[in-house]
């Protein structure tokens, strides 16, 4: 069973406007990595032993490390934002698994540590090049094709 693509994309908006990260390309950029990584929440771990967690499929030592480049003085304000919408000032193996608004909230904050804008919302092709070239990586086994397939299959 996996989310309500419509119900997801709800929670997706209405977490990211809490942070002040809202925008049409971040919405459609989270939903596509998550309708690909978990197939939208069906997979809350990855298949069949591997490290990443959630719908996004987050690795723990990717929410370490994002917890680190928070630190960083500068970002006092962002690493705030995070603290109050999830209430944790640290990683969280845990929340990673179980709470859907850490995941938003941590994937939102990987997307943001990249330098060049967001791929724009109406362009799934871009989308898929940046999630393999930023979230799988090319050492990944994930294809832009079956990016592109899984988030067509969700998105309805």
């Amino acid at each position: 069973m996996s989310y309500h693509p419509q119900h997801f994309r709800e929670v997706v908006r209405e977490t990211l406007t809490l942070g002040g990260w809202y925008s049409p390309a971040a919405e459609e950029n989270l939903f596509a990595i998550a309708a690909h990584e978990s197939h939208l929440g069906t997979y809350l771990r990855q298949h069949p032993t591997g490290p990443a967690r959630g719908a996004f499929g987050m690795e723990i030592g990717t929410d370490r490390l994002l917890w680190s480049w928070l630190a960083e003085s500068r970002r006092a304000n962002l690493r705030a934002a995070v603290t109050v919408i999830t209430g944790l000032r640290g990683p969280s193996p845990w929340a990673l698994l179980m709470r859907l608004d850490y995941q938003i909230v941590m994937a939102r904050i990987l997307l943001l540590s990249y330098p060049e804008p967001l791929p724009p919302a109406d362009d799934i092709t871009l989308i898929a090049d940046h999630w393999k070239r930023r979230w799988n990586t090319v050492h990944g086994k994930g294809t832009v094709a079956k990016f592109i397939a899984d988030y067509r299959r969700f998105n309805r």
